[in-house]
């Protein structure tokens, strides 16, 4: 009896056409998304873009808080006071019965109005509202390095989960391919046996190797499930949304030598440009705590206007006051809170200089391991892909020995797994070299 005449026998065909099938219909329903719009959408959605963002925003505002300190002030006044003052008692000499009465005053109202303006304006504080308004400015474009910053890693942080993604599906279809081949191979080894051409142990060791095929494309749909997770995520979406990679794997050539690469990175690195601002920020800060050490000179005019009646149209013809007055002013000593605030801004400064010298070590650093990273992919890519031609048709041959009887089934097998292994790691390789060309880019600062 054939083993293909049981019933539990007959599903596992059924299995593998229905699992094909469920995976055709779960790719036709679902999202299909090029890499560029995923990074579109990442850089709508994703909330780290977000808060980079929103500080840099913030610093733009504070710019305008620095330039306030260099304009100047001007101030206005106006009020008025109603006063009722009620009986006062006091005592009084009556000549006419010549001694001491009690006596009192009646209530008294007064009234009070004034209105005016003033004008000041800081002419000189040791260059302080100067090196505020620098260190402003250096901040916001430090602000807008670290969002650009956070922009290029969610990208490549997008291209990894995609492609990751691309090969997850890739290795899927290899499973699936996998399990079809098996199958076959279980119903050849199967035909031999009722033919007597072969051993039962043929049939047994078709079978195992079709149940592994079988473990392994469950293995493969749940990494390929997990991968579109692992994309929802980084896009701020629902993880049990599905999407369908459109975009294949790609295999150009950078056009950058690593001289060259690392020039360019070297300018456009968004980490380092940060550091450079934060250096220079910290450097105005330590010049604007140093003018605390010398004169602050200013200047003040106002005019007011002060009457009992409510009658502006006077305002400027009595009762007003003009007022100019200049203030020169010492920091002798104020409980060395000048000294303490410039060391610090010293120590800062330090700190941001060897913050510097990291950021440009780590972007060579990068550069190089980048370079690195692509000249190995590269190569594994060339040497994979004539393994993957080599183990197919050392398979061919395989199964059509097998055929002819001149082959075991263990020969078989062994070119099966190498052929199905030789591809997942030509897939391997192509996901390795898009990913070593992303982290060029973004090691260069594109």
């Amino acid at each position: 009896m054939s083993i293909f005449s049981r019933p539990h026998q007959t599903i596992i065909p059924v299995i593998i056409v229905i699992c094909s099938g469920l995976f055709t219909i779960q790719a036709s329903n679902a999202d299909q998304l090029t890499l560029e719009e995923c990074v579109g959408i990442a850089r709508q959605n994703n909330l780290e873009i977000r808060s980079a963002q929103n500080n840099y925003l913030v610093s733009k505002e504070d710019v305008w808080k620095a330039y306030g300190g260099l304009m100047p002030r001007l101030d206005s006044w106006v009020s008025g006071s109603r006063t009722v003052t009620g009986p006062t008692g006091y005592q009084r000499w009556d000549q006419n019965t010549n001694q001491f009465v009690n006596a009192s005053t009646g209530i008294s109202i007064s009234k009070n109005y004034s209105a005016g303006f003033s004008l000041s304006q800081t002419l000189f504080d040791g260059g302080a509202n100067i090196y505020n308004v620098y260190n402003a400015e250096a901040q916001r474009n430090a602000s807008r390095y670290q969002y650009v910053k956070a922009e290029k890693d969610i990208i490549f942080s997008v291209k990894e989960k995609y492609y990751s993604l691309l090969k997850a599906k890739m290795l899927l279809a290899v499973r699936i391919e996998a399990v079809k081949r098996g199958e076959e191979q279980l119903k050849i080894a199967q035909s031999r046996y009722d033919l007597g051409a072969t051993a039962i142990s043929d049939v047994l060791k078709a079978k195992v190797q079709y149940g592994t095929d079988k473990l392994d494309l469950v293995d493969a749909e749940n990494v390929f499930k997990m991968a579109m997770a692992d994309l929802n995520y980084i896009l701020n979406r629902d993880v049990n949304l599905d999407i369908e990679p459109v975009q294949e794997f790609r295999t150009p050539e950078t056009g950058y030598d690593y001289e060259s690469a690392l020039k360019t990175a070297m300018q456009r690195q968004p980490a380092l440009l940060e550091a450079q601002e934060n250096l220079r920020a910290s450097n105005y800060q330590k010049l604007a705590a140093r003018g605390s050490w010398l004169p602050s000179l200013s200047l003040r005019a106002s005019y007011g206007w002060n009457d009992h009646k409510l009658n502006l149209s006077n305002f400027t013809d009595e009762n007003y006051q003009w007022n100019v007055s200049g203030t020169l002013s010492f920091n002798i000593f104020e409980g060395f809170q000048t000294k303490a605030t410039h060391n610090s801004y010293k120590i800062a400064y330090r700190t941001a200089r060897d913050n510097l010298y990291a950021a440009q070590n780590g972007v060579a650093l990068e550069v190089k391991q980048a370079f690195l990273n692509l000249g190995k992919a590269r190569e594994q890519l060339q040497v994979t892909e004539e393994s993957e031609k080599a183990a197919q048709e050392d398979f061919n041959l395989a199964q059509e020995k097998y055929n002819l009887g001149a082959a075991t089934i263990l020969d078989v097998i062994v070119a099966q797994v190498n052929y199905k292994q030789a591809e997942a790691n030509r897939i391997q390789s192509l996901f390795d070299y898009n990913l070593a060309i992303s982290q060029l880019e973004k090691a260069i600062g594109l």
